[in-house]
Order: C-alpha cells, then sequence, then structure tokens
C-alpha cells in the first residue's frame, strides 16, 4: 500500500506545476494491491498516446515494468525482467 501511495504522490506532484494558488485536496486511491515490489523507478507520461497523464513503474524484484493507464488505471505489462 505504501508503495502505491508513493506512486499516487509522485503524480500529484507532476500535476501541481499546473495547479493555480488555490491548495489541491489529494485523496489516496489503491489502483493495483500487487504492484511491483521495491521501485526503483515511478514515472508519468503519455503511455499510450490518449492525451492523459498514465503512471509507469519498475520493481527491481518482482513484477518487471508496469504502466498505469488513465482514466481507469488499467495496468499494462511493459516488461516482466526483473533488475
Amino acid at each position: 500500500m505504501e508503495v502505491l501511495y508513493n506512486i499516487i504522490f509522485g503524480t500529484a506532484i507532476s500535476f501541481l506545476i499546473s495547479c493555480n494558488n488555490e491548495k489541491p485536496v489529494f485523496t489516496e486511491k489503491i489502483i493495483d494491491d500487487q504492484a511491483p515490489a521495491n521501485l526503483w523507478m515511478k514515472s508519468t507520461g503519455d503511455i499510450n498516446l490518449d492525451g492523459k497523464a498514465d503512471i509507469l513503474v519498475g520493481g527491481w524484484q518482482t513484477g518487471g515494468i508496469v504502466a498505469y493507464l488513465a482514466p481507469d488505471w488499467r495496468n499494462m505489462l511493459i516488461n516482466d525482467l526483473v533488475y
């Protein structure tokens, strides 16, 4: 759960750049309770070119590299190797 919280927190930070002077309100949402273990990489970007920010994570012990596609956070395995 802490892993996914870090993913969501990192994604929220990337959106802060476009916020105005109002304080943002964040809500924790678990999108995968079996996410890759011991993440070595967390990033956001438009993975599937649909105009929405997706989440990309990589685990070095289990899980490989996984993308979570917005808006429903469907997971897509990019690479199942561990590093």
